[in-house]
């Protein structure tokens, strides 16, 4: 066995959680965050300002309302898996939303809750930890206090963000699935490639920077997309599907 191996067991042994990657990012983060934890519970006193008088000893007290960070950022505070995998067990980190269901808009789960999670973990209950794709740590963020109107915590202080959520991934992704579903090298495609083209050069923006990018000189069927031509592709990808055209094309296939 070797020295990491014998200390996962020995930790195991006594009773504390198996060291893990992501343990040590939040153990920095612990250490950065203490000052700001105490200041949390003990609030501060402070003369304040308002409109020419001064109102002494006003007792302020501070929360976070939510975090800046990316996807993979957001997922390293909340202590979720990293993974995208087809075997994750799931893929959001604010609630309970098996990997299977992540595309149902309508349906419901539970909210994950760091008083939850960490239940979990002071058991050392790893199977029912993987099943809800969190890793076995001591989240240095459930100590930081954010909004009253929300029991998530960091779960629910990570919002999604236009980058990687949406611009590289549900628009990417919904041109790679359009694409998929008429056929990536039928004569559909081609051809719904081509009428794309001639919709983005007319509706090309020539100098003005405001409106999105929509002349590709390959047309949109193929090509890795910069996250800054994610939003013309769309743009592009509608007026095709909705043009007489495009619904001419659509009609003679069985399917569409």
């Amino acid at each position: 066995m070797d020295d990491e191996g014998e200390l996962k067991e020995n930790n195991t042994k006594k009773g504390k959680a198996p060291l893990h990657s992501a343990q040590d990012l939040h153990a920095m983060l612990d250490v950065t965050l203490a000052s700001l934890v105490i200041l949390f519970k003990t609030g501060l006193k402070w003369n304040l300002v308002y409109k020419g008088e001064v109102h002494k000893d006003i007792q302020l007290l501070f929360f976070v309302p939510f975090i800046r960070c990316d996807t993979d950022e957001a997922d390293k505070l909340c202590g979720s898996y990293t993974s995208r995998g087809k075997n994750v067990s799931q893929l959001c980190r604010y609630c309970m939303c098996p990997t299977d269901e992540s595309d149902n808009e309508f349906v419901k789960f539970r909210k994950k809750m760091p008083a939850y999670i960490q239940k979990l973990v002071d058991k050392l209950d790893l199977v029912k930890l993987k099943e809800l794709s969190q890793q076995c740590i001591e989240n240095a963020f459930y100590k930081v206090q954010f909004g009253a109107h929300s029991v998530q915590g960091v779960h629910d202080a990570c919002p999604i963000e236009m980058l990687h959520a949406m611009l590289l991934g549900i628009f990417a992704t919904v041109r790679d699935t359009f694409f998929h579903q008429v056929g990536p090298k039928s004569a559909l495609a081609i051809q719904l490639n081509i009428l794309a083209s001639e919709f983005g050069s007319l509706l090309s923006r020539q100098s003005d920077r405001d409106l999105p990018k929509t002349k590709f000189s390959g047309g949109i069927h193929r090509g890795k997309l910069m996250a800054k031509e994610c939003t013309g592709i769309m743009l592009v990808l509608l007026v095709t599907i909705k043009s007489a055209k495009g619904q001419q094309m659509f009609k003679k296939q069985v399917h569409f």
